[in-house]
C-alpha cells in the first residue's frame, strides 16, 4: 500500500508516537510498532497500561492529560520534522489523532476540572449525566485549544530531545515492517549515548545544532560581506566594521535567530 516515501513519512509517524510516549506519566508501554496498514491505518502503535488504569480519575491530573495529547499529536509532527506534509492521520475522521486529542482535552476540563480555572473546577450535569455547558461553550473551546497548543509543544520538544531515536526507529521499521516493545527498548538504550544534539532549523525540520548554526553563520556572514565589498562612499553612511564587529553581529544573529535577510540588515545597521 506504500509508496516509499509513503513509508518512511509512516515510519517516521510512528516514531514519534513511540518515542513521546511518557511511560512514568502515562504508565503506559509500547506493545507493538508497524508501518504495515491494516484497514484505514498506514501504520500503527499498540501500547498496553494496568488493567483499569485509564478508565480510573486517581493520578489523572493535568501533566498525564498533556502528556496523552502530546503523544497522539507528535505522530504528524515527527513526519513534519523529517519534511513531510501533514497527511490523513491528522484528519478529523474519528480515528484521527487529531480527533482523539481533541477528545481527550476535552474529556480533562469536563470529567476532572481545571484547577488553574475556578470556573472550571467543576462542569455541573443533568440527571442524565451530560455536562450543562451552558455559558462556558466558547470559554470551554478556548481552553481546549490551548491545552492542544501546550501538549503539542511538548510534543516538539520531546522529538528534538530524541530525534537520533527517532530516525534509529524509522530505519528498523523500514527494514522490518514492525517490531516489538521489547525490540524498542534495545533500540532505545543503543542510541542512548549519542551525542548529536537536534534543533528546530529555519526550514521547520529537525536539524543537527551544529547545522544550525552553520545555516546562521552563513546567512550573516554573507550579509557582512556585502556590507564590507561596498565603495567607500560617505553618501551610504555605512558603519565603519572592524572584523570583530562582525563576529559579534554574526554571533547576535545566531543567538537571537535572527535568519532572514531583512532581519540581518537589521542587526547589521
Amino acid at each position: 500500500r506504500h509508496t516509499k516515501e509513503g513509508a518512511i513519512a509512516t515510519a517516521f509517524h510512528e516514531a514519534g508516537h513511540a518515542v513521546t510516549l511518557q511511560s512514568k506519566i502515562t504508565h503506559r508501554k509500547l506493545k507493538y510498532l508497524t508501518i504495515r496498514g491494516e484497514g484505514n491505518h498506514y501504520g500503527y502503535a499498540r501500547f498496553s497500561s494496568p488493567d483499569g488504569y485509564e478508565a480510573q480519575p486517581k493520578g489523572h491530573g493535568r501533566s498525564y492529560f498533556v502528556a496523552r495529547i502530546a503523544g497522539l499529536l507528535a505522530g504528524q509532527r515527527a513526519a513534519q520534522l523529517a519534511g513531510f506534509a501533514p497527511d490523513a492521520g491528522w484528519g478529523g475522521s474519528s480515528n484521527s489523532d487529531i480527533w482523539k486529542a481533541q477528545m481527550l482535552a476535552t474529556q480533562y476540563f469536563l470529567d476532572y476540572g481545571d484547577t488553574r480555572d475556578s470556573e472550571f473546577l467543576y462542569i455541573p450535569r443533568d440527571a442524565e449525566g451530560k455536562p450543562i455547558l451552558s455559558g462556558v461553550t466558547d470559554k470551554l473551546q478556548q481552553k481546549v485549544a490551548q491545552l492542544l497548543i501546550e501538549a503539542d509543544q511538548q510534543a516538539l520538544q520531546l522529538l528534538l530531545k530524541n530525534w537520533s531515536l527517532v530516525k534509529a526507529l524509522k530505519d528498523r521499521l523500514l527494514l522490518d515492517g514492525d517490531f516489538s516493545g521489547d525490540l524498542f527498548e534495545k533500540i532505545k538504550e543503543s542510541v542512548k549515548e549519542d551525542p548529536t544534539n537536534w534543533e528546530l532549523g529555519p526550514n521547520g525540520q529537525a536539524m543537527k545544532s551544529s547545522e544550525v548554526h552553520t545555516t546562521w553563520w552563513q546567512v550573516v556572514q554573507s550579509r557582512a560581506l556585502k556590507l564590507f565589498s561596498q565603495p567607500e562612499n560617505p553618501a551610504l553612511k555605512l558603519p565603519k566594521l572592524t572584523h570583530v564587529d562582525v563576529e559579534a553581529l554574526i554571533q547576535e544573529a545566531y543567538h537571537n535567530k535572527k535568519i532572514t535577510e531583512s532581519s540581518c540588515d537589521k542587526v547589521l545597521k
